[in-house]
């Protein structure tokens, strides 16, 4: 519970929510993203946060009400950037669709991963 209470002092403080008198709160942003291709150690642990969540989900939820999937594909470390911009483009259509007036009853987080699962021995 005082990790929820100090989420949500943070988000007040940082005004991204507001708690009304009678206790509604209200969303002050459109959405919210880390910045890309940036090392930080707060990202870091939040992204490490965002997968023990996606594990409980898996463990606990049914797969009506998740969708975990994966793909393995040849790409080349040049092909990087164009791969990472397409995911971010998906994210923001995502977003754009789903982020409307309409009141939603869950809060969903969208967690992709894009790894090598291989070391190229002429990576410099």
């Amino acid at each position: 519970m005082a990790v929820a209470e100090k989420a949500i002092e943070r988000m007040t403080r940082l005004g991204v929510i507001t708690i009304s008198e009678n206790g509604e709160w209200t969303r002050n942003k459109a959405g919210h993203r880390t910045s890309d291709d940036l090392t930080n150690t707060s990202i870091q642990k939040n992204h490490f946060q965002t997968l023990e969540l996606a594990k409980k989900a898996l463990e606990e939820k049914s797969v009506e009400e998740r969708d975990f999937t994966s793909l393995t594909l040849p790409l080349d470390f040049q092909d990087l950037p164009e791969a990472k911009q397409m995911i971010r483009k998906f994210q923001n259509d995502l977003f754009e669709r789903f982020n409307g007036e309409k009141k939603s009853q869950e809060v969903f987080r969208l967690s992709m991963q894009l790894f090598p699962l291989t070391t190229n021995i002429n990576k410099k």
